[in-house]
């Protein structure tokens, strides 16, 4: 019955809310949630569901915007001039009502939006200039716009989803919304040469389904034979089928949790994945494990029962690549073709978090893996985490472990998160936190500056809670618009901190914060520090010309910013 479905999705939507962000209206507290439950595949951190929504006036009947290439979050300013051939790019819309119903009209004002927002002619100018949406749901349409021009001669196979969510009833959508919902397919097939386009609708039911759904922690692997095993270690030859049932969930996707160990993206159609795929498509090669290297899983537990080894938490952190291409080159049901195939899998048993990290970075360091990408198992990261837990926080050295633990989102910490914390508040560089999140980390030059070993944990707890709180403020008050929290919130960490050391930052002391290392700011000095901002704000957009988002990403309006209420002779000690 509908009434039941309701009932129960609400009884899910109350019990979730005590681990949400607590400033959230009712209204955005139901459009994260809608995020999450669409979104579920993706495995997103409650940030990057939250930077995700742009709802509010002039969104255009969008509540979401979210571009992933080959199943990865892009987020500003995304570089694929390298892409692969064939890449994936999938932009997934969100339209959310906590009403008990699916209207017509809903859906033609995103027809009329993305009418828009997909015509890639009408430039991001006059996109703005138009006045018909907010800034905040332009910024992340070009996010799509971008990447879509950069792989453009990369055959790319792009996907446009609409999720509609509400407390309805799929099962009693009225013709009238039927109708118009292919004609926005159909919409953007036009627009977008190649494309594929789908409306998808979810009602309490789905929604409620789709929240009984978590990620499975102990996971199955058939095998057909194994050597014995030595000190919890295990070589085993499974079929292909098995071993596809095993990266797949219940619904044929990929498993994308049980590659987080393993920190190389899928490279694509380059030439060892060719040469994979081609073995796996020629019935005369020989036996596939004898061509491969095969694959190394790392459990944190092991038990065998007949041919069936089961393994807890396991993390897949050698062979991406060719676990990928296994995937990809059968489709679901498909695979019982291949019968008699097999890949080689080494099964590695432990439990101890050093020496689960220490595997990780050797099997990787035996490829072409940048040091950069293996941060999380860096001695520091996990002091990091231990002394956060200390306080009841909690670092998230792998991507979602607390959230799936139930953790509350506002004291779950990602390694991004904090490293564009000590950017705002510590290096007071809130201009580069903001533009560069996804690769902050890459370049050892910037990881040793923000992951100082002479920085002490107390400054780095500090500047997470503090980031946290001044979201929080953000959050909270009714005149600070999307567009606001999502661009001004580390530069008001910035004007918060100078302020409170009544001086700008020094290079040559890189921890001055540890003078005020457990000082909560007030509402009302929060509130002082927005005021300034937004004065700075307003005056260098009029002289400018530039919208919100690029301007928060420039050093130069950090430094007009900075004259303006801290000037050097001023602000600096002789």
């Amino acid at each position: 019955m509908a009434k039941n479905d309701v009932v129960l999705l609400d009884k899910v939507l109350e019990a979730k809310r005590s681990i949400a962000p607590s400033q959230l209206k009712d209204d955005q507290y139901f459009e994260l949630f809608s995020a999450d439950q669409v979104l579920k595949e993706y495995d997103l951190s409650t940030d990057e569901l939250l930077d995700g929504l742009a709802g509010g006036g002039n969104d255009g009947g969008i509540d979401g915007l979210y571009t992933f290439s080959d199943g990865k979050l892009l987020e500003d300013e995304p570089e694929l001039a390298a892409a692969r051939e064939g890449i994936e790019l999938n932009l997934v819309v969100l339209q959310s009502k906590r009403s008990e119903g699916f209207g017509e009209k809903a859906i033609q004002l995103i027809e009329d939006t993305l009418g828009d927002l997909l015509d890639l002619s009408k430039a991001r100018g006059e996109l703005v200039k138009s006045g018909l949406y907010s800034n905040a749901v332009i910024a992340r349409a070009e996010i799509f716009r971008s990447a879509l021009t950069q792989v453009a001669n990369r055959r790319p196979q792009v996907s446009i989803t609409i999720a509609y969510t509400s407390k309805g009833d799929t099962g009693d959508i009225s013709p009238k919304v039927a109708e118009r919902a292919k004609r926005l397919e159909q919409q953007i097939i036009d627009a977008i040469s190649g494309a594929t386009a789908k409306v998808e609708f979810y009602g309490a039911r789905e929604l409620h389904q789709l929240s009984q759904q978590t990620r499975s922690t102990r996971l199955e692997l058939a095998f057909e034979g194994t050597l014995p095993d030595e000190e919890n270690s295990y070589v085993a030859l499974v079929a292909l089928e098995d071993y596809c049932a095993f990266l797949r969930d219940e619904s044929g996707a990929l498993r994308r949790y049980v590659f987080d160990g393993n920190v190389r993206d899928f490279q694509g159609d380059v030439e060892v994945n060719k040469a994979i795929a081609d073995s796996l498509n020629d019935p005369d090669a020989p036996q596939f494990w004898w061509l491969n290297n095969g694959v190394t899983i790392l459990a944190s537990g092991v038990s065998t029962v007949g041919k069936r080894l089961y393994l807890d938490d396991p993390q897949i952190v050698n062979g991406l690549q060719t676990s990928v291409v296994i995937h990809e080159t059968f489709p679901a049901g498909e695979i019982e073709n291949k019968s008699g195939r097999r890949v080689l899998v080494r099964i590695i048993d432990e439990s101890d978090a050093s020496t689960r990290d220490r595997i990780i970075r050797s099997t990787n360091s035996q490829s072409a893996v940048s040091t950069a990408s293996l941060r999380a198992t860096d001695e520091l990261q996990r002091e990091i985490e231990t002394f956060f837990l200390h306080d009841n926080w909690f670092y998230d050295r792998r991507k979602n472990y607390w959230k799936n633990e139930g953790k509350p989102a506002e004291r779950i910490i990602q390694i991004t998160y904090l490293a564009q914390s000590v950017l705002a508040l510590c290096m007071r560089d809130p201009s580069s936190a903001r533009a560069r999140p996804s690769s902050l980390l890459k370049a050892d030059a910037d990881y040793d500056r923000i992951f100082a070993r002479d920085r002490s944990h107390e400054i780095y707890l500090w500047a997470a809670k503090t980031q946290k709180a001044v979201d929080a403020f953000l959050r909270a008050e009714a005149d600070v618009t999307q567009e606001e929290v999502t661009n001004l919130k580390f530069h008001l960490s910035t004007v918060l901190v100078t302020e409170a050391l009544g001086r700008r930052a020094n290079a040559k002391k890189p921890n001055d914060v540890a003078e005020i290392v457990g000082r909560q700011f007030t509402h009302e000095e929060t509130r002082s520090a927005l005021a300034k901002l937004r004065a700075s704000m307003q005056r260098y957009l009029e002289a400018t010309g530039l919208g919100m988002d690029r301007t928060a990403k420039t050093g130069e309006f950090v430094q007009t910013m900075l004259d303006e209420h801290f000037p050097v002779a001023a602000a600096q000690p002789a």
